[in-house]
């Protein structure tokens, strides 16, 4: 049969000449079709022809379909991931973005995509696994793959807690004991879903059946027969709130198995009964507790909803068959109880031990840790940090010594000194062309060594919670300021922004080109406005520069470049760091408007001296007009260099006026047009702006003149 757009309905594909239709009430007024979906009642497979789009996520597209001769409506998934294809102009070929690195990801994911088909597929054998969306049919079309899946009318679990934001015990018993039958059986086969989440748990029939949950999108579900560990992917391994610890780590040593789900579910049944995700792994790590909302809440159902929600996987119920146990009394399962048994001293105890470690930061401290922890959260970064200063004291061996009696260090000098020109000279002997016109050996002298590009000087902050954010009282005090509690996991910050010189070393190395000098230039101050001048960039502020002052005119984006090739150059795990991760490091255990206290002067950072800040004598006359060379002005209490003004510092963490939790974490997609924080304030900033808790906001294209970044790693 042939559909018209005109004619026929998209959603339930019958006649319909008006806009709202009559047998199903889709309008088609409302719909808009985006340049990346495919066009209505596009045909693939020969057999199924596509309608509306019903979701899409940053890596495939759902439309609902009908297949010829049948009156069964379908789901269509078509792998379209936006940051490594593009569609083609006649609309359905789907073209790889040009790249090495994109092909090859594109080639990964496109696998992932057929083996979650192959695993529904697999499934679909099996009659008693119930509870997941099913199987219908594979094709492979248009440079891409589509799987066709039972269409479900209903709801997800995220849009029936949405309207009220809670979930009663009463709500979530219906849809608890059918998910953990599947579960079960999925459990019993060795298959792990690893993104459990409020929107991946289904209701067929809405709300107001909730009987009946279907678990959905099996993109990241493995075998753990065939592969039981964790890969490192371009798509992440899960949803960030529901996430376990050994999937957060992302290490591909790292086995998952039954218990990764289990915390997952744990953690959305947190979120039904809070309204709110429980608090991050890494806050937890620092002692931040699981707190309930409800007072009266059953004890066994909070206990066990605790135990799924253990840091160690040793601490979680086995699998859903034993989750089901332990719940029998709250689902009237009449299966035997078995008590959950936390034991909160040995995670004390555990927590205690690691931030001895880290405040030692020796070899000797690392490894009295892996020696004497029994739950062993931090082996990982234990480990890493034995390898790391096992390299440097190996490396320590082979370095000359300076003699310890300073009389002797002319000594030393001229014995360095001769070894130098003695090398040098046997060069000249041995290699041919280094001589004079008259033939005799000319001594060439070594030119200094350039600072290494990859090499970062970096400040170990031992982790904990703080009040973010700043009192009622403080002077100048904006709304998004709001004081809250905030915990952030031990991580290392660069101890200065990033230079000049280093960002070059990029530029040179890679030839690439900031979206200043690509596009429209840099935003600059006049003195009485911002304006953009396409002449100015990170090469040419207006302002004199060299390469040790930090580098500006710097967008998010080419912050994230730079950052890339730096990673693949250390291979390390370089980034921007969070906006809580930023205040905690620049209060450095302060809670004063400023690190420096009540006041700040021009003697200890670079701003706009010509203002005051709360008649405290921050207004000194002095004003510099452009950056400093990073590290001139006095570091903060934990050796954090320029934390308040020389240039704005961008953050990994989207804007939110209201904290919501956003402020610790890194923003999960690459939205254009959601706003990234700066903190730290800037040479032409005025001092009330280098306060600890000022936030400022843009997008991530954004790029001024007083704009750079500096680097964060775990």
């Amino acid at each position: 049969m042939t559909y018209i757009a005109t004619s026929h309905c998209p959603h339930c594909f019958k006649p319909s000449r008006q806009a709202l239709c009559q047998a199903c009430g889709f309008d088609r007024d409302r719909y808009v079709e985006e340049a990346q979906h495919l066009a209505l009642f596009t045909e693939i497979g020969g057999q199924y022809t596509l309608g509306r789009m019903l979701g899409s996520g940053g890596f495939a597209i759902v439309y609902i379909a009908k297949k010829a001769g049948e009156d069964t409506l379908f789901a269509v998934k078509e792998y379209f991931p936006e940051q490594l294809a593009s569609r083609s102009r006649s609309g359905s070929q789907v073209i790889q973005k040009s790249g090495e690195s994109k092909a090859q990801w594109f080639a990964t994911c496109y696998k992932r995509f057929i083996d979650e088909a192959r695993l529904l597929e697999t499934c679909q054998k099996h009659p008693s696994i119930a509870g997941i969306v099913r199987y219908a049919d594979l094709v492979e079309q248009n440079g891409s793959a589509y799987l066709v899946m039972e269409y479900l009318d209903g709801c997800s679990l995220f849009d029936a807690w949405l309207p009220q934001q809670k979930l009663s015990p009463a709500q979530i018993k219906p849809w608890l004991k059918p998910l953990l039958d599947t579960l079960e059986k999925l459990h019993q086969r060795q298959i792990y879903h690893r993104d459990i989440s409020l929107k991946n748990i289904f209701l067929r029939g809405g709300p107001q059946k909730l009987d009946d949950p279907v678990l959905m999108d099996f993109g990241l579900a493995r075998e753990g027969v065939r592969e039981s560990h964790i890969k490192s992917s371009v798509i992440g391994v899960g949803t960030p709130d529901y996430l376990a610890p050994e999937q957060a780590a992302n290490n591909p040593e790292t086995r998952i198995d039954a218990r990764t789900d289990l915390y997952s579910l744990g953690a959305v049944l947190f979120h039904c009964l809070n309204g709110t995700p429980p608090p991050t792994v890494e806050t937890r790590r620092l002692g931040a507790p699981l707190v309930f909302a409800l007072k009266d809440l059953d004890p066994n159902l909070k206990a066990t909803i605790e135990s799924c929600l253990s840091l160690a996987k040793e601490g979680r119920p086995q699998d859903a068959a034993a989750l089901k146990k332990r719940l029998a009394a709250f689902l009237h399962t009449g299966e035997t109880i078995i008590p959950d048994h936390e034991d909160a001293q040995l995670r004390a105890t555990d927590l205690a031990l690691w931030q001895q470690a880290r405040r030692l930061d020796t070899l000797a401290g690392y490894q009295s840790y892996l020696q004497n922890c029994q739950l062993c959260q931090q082996q990982e970064a234990a480990e890493e940090a034995v390898k790391r200063l096992g390299l440097e004291a190996e490396l320590k061996k082979h370095r000359p010594q300076k003699p310890d009696n300073p009389s002797k260090l002319w000594l030393w000098l001229v014995l360095v000194s001769f070894f130098i020109a003695a090398a040098v000279f046997v060069k000249t002997h041995t290699d041919a062309g280094d001589l004079s016109t008259d033939g005799s050996e000319v001594i060439v002298w070594p030119t200094p060594a350039k600072p290494d590009p990859y090499k970062m000087d970096m400040v170990a902050i031992t982790g904990g919670c703080f009040q973010m954010g700043s009192p009622a009282s403080e002077k100048d005090r904006e709304n998004d300021e709001k004081q809250h509690q905030a915990c952030v996991a031990d991580f290392y910050l660069g101890k200065h922004e990033v230079s000049k010189g280093q960002f070059a070393a990029f530029v040179s190395a890679t030839g690439y080109r900031t979206e200043a000098e690509a596009g429209d230039g840099c935003h600059f101050w006049t003195g009485t406005e911002w304006k953009k001048d396409k002449q100015r960039h990170w090469r040419n502020l207006g302002f004199a520069q060299n390469d040790d002052h930090p580098v500006a005119c710097v967008s998010w984006n080419d912050a994230q470049a730079y950052i890339a090739w730096l990673n693949q150059q250390t291979h390390k795990n370089y980034r921007l760091p969070t906006e809580a991760e930023w205040e905690y490091a620049a209060r450095a255990g302060t809670a004063t408007p400023f690190y420096t206290g009540a006041c700040i002067s021009t003697q200890q950072a670079n701003y706009h001296g010509h203002y005051d800040y709360n008649s405290c004598g921050a207004k000194t006359g002095l004003y510099l007009g452009g950056t400093s060379a990073v590290g001139g002005y006095p570091a903060n209490p934990w050796g954090l260099y320029d934390m308040a003004g020389n240039v704005w510092e961008w953050t990994c963490s989207a804007y939110v006026a209201d904290y919501d939790g956003s402020e610790s974490k890194c923003i999960s997609n690459n939205d254009a047009k959601t706003l990234r924080v700066l903190r730290g304030g800037s040479w032409s900033s005025h001092p009330w702006r280098l306060r600890s808790a000022v936030r400022d906001r843009s997008t991530p294209g954004t790029r001024g003149i007083d704009v750079g970044f500096r680097l964060s790693r775990m």
